[in-house]
C-alpha cells in the first residue's frame, strides 16, 4: 500500500514514471522465464549506449505490451542506476532486469541457464521462446537490424 500511495503522490506532483529495475540472480530470472506459462518469452538484450537498442527496444517494447500472449525480459547487465536514466531519458517501460554485476559478459549466463546458444548474441539481440522453452526465433549480431522487428512479429502471430 505505501508503494502505491507514493506512486499516487509523485504522479500527482508530475513526476513520471517509466519503469521498474528488477535486480535478480541469473537462476532466478531464468526460473521465472522457464516458469511462464505464456505462450510467447522474448528475452531482449538491452544496452544504453548501443545505437541498435535505442532504436529497437522502445519499438519492441510497445508491441509487447499489448500482447497478453507474450512474457517480455529485456535483461541489462548495466546498473540499476544507469538502467533508471536510460528509462526516464528515453522515456521507456519496463521493467528492465539487471543480471549478475560480477563478470565480463554479464548477460551471457542468463542466456546459458536458459540452455541457448548464445556465441553470437550481442546486444539488441533477442530470443523467442514458446510455452515449451523451445527456441523458435532468434537474432544475433549479425542479424540487419531493419529485419528484427519482422522476426519477432513472425514469430509470435
Amino acid at each position: 500500500m505505501r508503494k502505491l500511495s507514493l506512486i499516487l503522490f509523485l504522479n500527482l506532483f508530475g513526476f513520471q514514471l517509466y519503469g521498474q529495475v528488477v535486480n535478480l540472480g541469473d537462476a532466478e530470472l531464468a526460473t521465472k522465464i522457464k516458469e511462464s506459462t505464456k505462450p510467447y518469452k522474448v528475452v531482449y538484450i538491452l544496452c544504453d549506449y548501443c545505437e541498435p537498442s535505442l532504436v529497437l527496444y522502445p519499438q519492441i517494447y510497445k508491441l509487447l505490451s499489448e500482447r497478453k500472449d507474450v512474457d517480455f525480459y529485456p535483461i541489462c547487465a548495466q546498473s540499476s542506476a544507469e538502467v533508471e536514466a536510460y528509462m526516464e531519458n528515453h522515456k521507456v517501460g519496463g521493467p528492465i532486469y539487471v543480471v549478475n554485476q560480477n563478470r565480463k559478459r554479464k548477460w551471457y549466463a542468463i542466456i546459458e541457464f536458459l540452455g541457448i546458444d548464445a556465441d553470437k548474441m550481442g546486444a539488441s539481440s533477442f530470443v523467442v521462446l514458446n510455452e515449451k522453452n523451445k527456441v523458435i526465433a532468434q537474432t544475433t549480431y549479425e542479424t540487419e537490424d531493419n529485419s528484427c522487428l519482422n522476426i519477432l512479429k513472425k514469430a509470435i502471430r
